[in-house]
């Protein structure tokens, strides 16, 4: 799973997922960021890249493997991108 999803993966619990994901999706460093549950999962370059998602967010994200759930969200928007 992790040698399929290039980089690191967070996940944030944050009040209004809708909002926050909105600004995520602009930070550098930010490779992929998307709905996860009642939470958001963040996909960066680097693990210092969390210090900027903990500046923008207001909490500290929590540092997670990747999931089989994961892997299937990534592979289906390259699915998407590739046929558009």
């Amino acid at each position: 799973k992790q040698d399929l999803l290039q980089g690191n993966m967070f996940n944030l619990a944050v009040d209004n997922p809708l909002q926050v994901i909105k600004g995520l999706q602009e930070l550098p460093g930010v490779k992929e960021c998307y709905i996860f549950g009642s939470s958001i999962r963040v996909r960066v370059n680097d693990w210092s890249d969390s210090k900027i998602i903990r500046d923008y967010a207001g909490v500290d994200p929590e540092p997670v493997l990747p999931t089989l759930e994961d892997v299937f969200i990534n592979l289906s928007r390259t699915e998407v991108s590739v046929n558009e």
